[in-house]
């Protein structure tokens, strides 16, 4: 995805996968990062962070769909954003939407930033999904991501082959300078047992100009138990 931050505030564009990273800036777990069913509907997500200097102020959201009504439960935001996507799979009969949904998140506990997060791309439709719907996501995400001003999160898994990322494929095809692209390698913890992720990290398999970061997401049933954020954190750095 793509995206660009007004008023000063940075601006980032997310591949597949990085919803989950969007929840731990706020430290609160309300983006859905994995859908229950392969046949649930995407659309782009333009998240803006918006830092409130009182350090006692409490968090929260507005969608600009839905007047910018004040949103305290988190996982409230997290069921609009899930109803809103279905609505347009029910109107349009559609399994991606191109219409972003566009969140502001007011806190104490976050930087001026905005955020774009875009359905993951797929080299195969699903049963069930249009043929068209491989070059609809490539399209959608080209949109966001050619943009000057967009910060491009090129996110792959660990145990993917490199050469075959297609988030890498279309960030150099937008950036060939690299001048605007971030590697990100996500779970670096199920590669297979005696390998890891030191040629990628250090740079040496893929060079890119501002080099990669590796991280490690909650796993499925660390989101079914409800983990917290912040408990994700120290997993993760552990």
């Amino acid at each position: 995805g793509g995206g660009g931050g007004g008023g000063g505030q940075g601006s980032g564009v997310h591949a597949p996968g990085e919803r989950e990273r969007e929840s731990a800036a706020v430290s609160s777990s309300f983006l859905h990062p994995r859908s229950r069913s392969p046949f649930h509907p995407n659309s782009p997500l333009i998240l803006q962070l918006v830092h409130l200097d009182d350090p006692a102020a409490v968090e929260y959201g507005e969608f600009l769909h839905n007047g910018k009504a004040k949103m305290t439960s988190f996982d409230a935001i997290r069921a609009e954003i899930e109803a809103e996507t279905m609505k347009y799979l029910k109107a349009k009969g559609k399994a991606v939407s191109p219409d972003p949904i566009q969140l502001t998140v007011y806190s104490p506990n976050v930087p001026n930033l905005t955020l774009v997060d875009m359905p993951g791309l797929t080299k195969i439709p699903i049963d069930g999904q249009p043929k068209s719907i491989v070059q609809e996501l490539e399209d959608m995400a080209r949109t966001y991501v050619k943009g000057d001003n967009a910060i491009i999160l090129a996110v792959t898994p660990a145990n993917a082959d490199l050469a075959t990322s297609d988030a890498l494929h279309l960030a150099r095809e937008v950036d060939p300078s690299g001048d605007r692209t971030i590697g990100v390698l996500t779970k670096l913890d199920i590669m297979d047992p005696g390998t890891n992720a030191r040629d990628v990290l250090n740079g040496s398999a893929v060079r890119l100009k501002h080099g990669w970061i590796g991280i490690v997401n909650r796993g499925q049933a660390d989101i079914v138990a409800g983990m917290a954020m912040d408990k994700a954190r120290a997993k993760e750095l552990a």
